[in-house]
């Protein structure tokens, strides 16, 4: 993705103290990656980096941990097992080399231990079907449901041992649409799948939360399906 002119993260229509003027959006053209492994469009999200894809594979069923992580490598294009299961939604933490993953039937949040996966915390409806995605942005969590429109930020308070509800967003869909995935990366601005759309998020308390030193070098787009109450459960192990 690149922009005309401009990289403010700040300017955007949700944010009434700085809307723009935001430059234009250029996408270029797509890269088809076959025989990668993943499964159904509605069963996995695809996790992003430089020089990797990360996925469940094709066994993963929908709803619930199953079916091994998957690492595509985009240079040599061959396929190895990361974790030996996985959820529908993935997020990383760079700073720890933790996994995150969670999946439609709970909206629950668990982390990877070495061997199996640890329920971080839960969340309540958020005035959506079910969770639909989730990323870990500047040592936070950050979550979503279907058919809803907000993002519910959490962070991990060392003094309980527990994850606390810090902030929940409300953003503007135009389309009025459910939600499919969710991912983090162009302009430090999150980007929600919305039936055939793609919705930019970004700007005024939102920004401040997630922007970090470097800007992301590419979009981590979430495909996957999809709160206020909150529940914590444990701290990752390792």
């Amino acid at each position: 993705m690149g922009l005309s002119g401009g990289t403010d993260p700040n300017l955007h229509p949700d944010n009434p103290d700085a809307t723009g003027p935001m430059v234009a959006r250029t996408f270029s053209d797509r890269v088809v990656y076959s025989n990668t492994g993943i499964g159904h469009y509605s069963q996995s999200e695809i996790y992003a980096t430089a020089d990797a894809l990360y996925f469940r594979n094709s066994s993963g069923p929908w709803g619930g941990l199953g079916g091994d992580l998957l690492k595509y490598d985009l240079a040599s294009g061959t396929t190895s097992v990361e974790l030996t299961s996985a959820g529908s939604f993935l997020a990383y933490d760079d700073a720890t080399g933790t996994w995150y993953t969670g999946h439609e039937n709970n909206r629950g949040v668990y982390s990877w231990n070495g061997s199996g996966w640890d329920l971080e915390f839960t969340y309540d409806n958020m005035a959506g079907s079910h969770m639909d995605g989730m990323e870990f942005v500047n040592g936070a969590m950050f979550v979503s449901d279907m058919t809803s429109d907000y993002i519910l930020q959490a962070t991990y308070n060392s003094g309980t041992g527990d994850w606390d509800k810090k902030n929940l967003f409300a953003y503007n869909d135009p389309t009025s649409t459910y939600v499919e995935g969710m991912g983090f990366g162009a302009l430090d601005h999150f980007w929600v799948g919305a039936g055939y759309n793609l919705i930019e998020i970004g700007g005024g308390k939102l920004q401040q939360e997630v922007t970090v030193a470097e800007p992301a070098s590419l979009m981590l787009m979430g495909l996957g399906l999809a709160g206020l109450g909150f529940a914590t459960r444990r701290r990752r192990n390792g």
